[in-house]
């Protein structure tokens, strides 16, 4: 063990950087995590970073211990606010596993034991769960969906979307299949209803390109869905993660867009329901245009909203930093689109 970290100080005296003996460690004693925890107690990995302007860090307790999460869904659920987030320290998708989270303020959010994690793979390395996304249901019982990848280079890359069901935040439904499809990587399922009808959307990557899908019912079918027609999105954003609010009557879909399927050049922008199916959307606006993206770039994961009160919208937004940490912010952004805009 002294060797090991003997090797990562005479990396940072040649490199001079921090950020190489945050990454050997972590690769280090990723499997020992009560190592890996006290490096960060003691303050190893400590880092001051500038936050964009407007955004509200939320210090979010993980299981694994480690506040850098990604992949939120909000939710208003029995007078609370029910938040999904997945663990994602460093950009690793080990401890990524859907978490939930209960708030009375919707800034201070506590886990909710019976789902924490909803679901997990047992042992190192195996498959991992990502992309939750949260849901009412029609006869009121909050719903969790969420992907199950393989995390194997050697097996053929099923894509599985479970859920699991709760009334009272305390049991949960037996996580129930309701996507098995070898076909094509499926990505950030996310629910909605319209007029009675539950419609469940999700991304298709193929060849690296995302494109929006959407299924009727509580099954995803790929092989059925329709196409979504999204207009005004600049040229080389395509589809990576989804969300959908209902905002003073406004229909509206949040969207972040890639370059590819991994994520790169990554934007976000707010669109607008134009038709009576949910088929066809038009952007409304780009959200955090001035991210930096060419040198020391932030990444925008996926975010969520919420309707607010006051009439703005509740932003909840996972941002990948430079250093490869990972962090939930929460702004609440005005609505300033009258009805003939949206």
């Amino acid at each position: 063990m002294k060797h090991l970290v003997a090797a990562a100080f005479d990396r940072i005296r040649e490199h001079g950087l921090r950020w190489a003996a945050q990454f050997y460690l972590y690769r280090t004693f990723r499997k020992n995590e009560k190592i890996l925890l006290g490096l960060f107690k003691i303050g190893f990995f400590k880092e001051t970073m500038q936050l964009p302007q407007g955004l509200q860090p939320i210090n979010i307790k993980t299981y694994f211990g480690i506040t850098q999460t990604v992949h939120p869904s909000i939710i208003k659920y029995k007078e609370n606010w029910i938040l999904a987030l997945t663990p994602y320290p460093f950009s690793d998708c080990y401890h990524e596993n859907p978490c939930i989270y209960a708030s009375n303020n919707g800034l201070d959010f506590n886990p909710i034991l019976s789902a924490f994690p909803i679901d997990r793979r047992a042992g190192a390395f195996q498959n991992y769960l990502s992309d939750p996304n949260l849901s009412i249901s029609i006869s009121n019982e909050l719903i969790i969906r969420y992907r199950e990848t393989l995390n194997s280079p050697k097996s053929t890359p099923n894509t599985f979307i479970w859920e699991s069901r709760t009334s009272d935040l305390k049991n949960w439904t037996p996580p129930r299949q309701i996507l098995n499809d070898v076909t094509a990587s499926v990505i950030s399922p996310a629910s909605r209803r319209f007029k009675g009808v539950v419609w469940l959307y999700f991304v298709s990557l193929q060849n690296d390109v995302g494109a929006v899908y959407r299924s009727l019912g509580d099954r995803l079918d790929p092989q059925s869905a329709d196409s979504v027609s999204i207009l005004g999105i600049p040229y080389n954003c395509h589809p990576w993660h989804l969300d959908f609010i209902e905002h003073d009557g406004h229909h509206l879909m949040l969207l972040t867009t890639a370059q590819d399927g991994a994520g790169s050049g990554t934007r976000l922008f707010l669109c607008k329901q134009v038709d009576f199916d949910g088929l066809n959307y038009s952007l409304l606006d780009e959200i955090y245009p001035d991210l930096p993206r060419r040198s020391s770039p932030i990444y925008i994961y996926k975010a969520a909203a919420i309707s607010q009160d006051t009439g703005h919208i509740g932003i909840y937004l996972s941002l990948i930093h430079p250093n490869k940490k990972s962090i939930t912010y929460y702004h609440s952004l005005p609505f300033r689109y009258n009805k003939e805009e949206s």
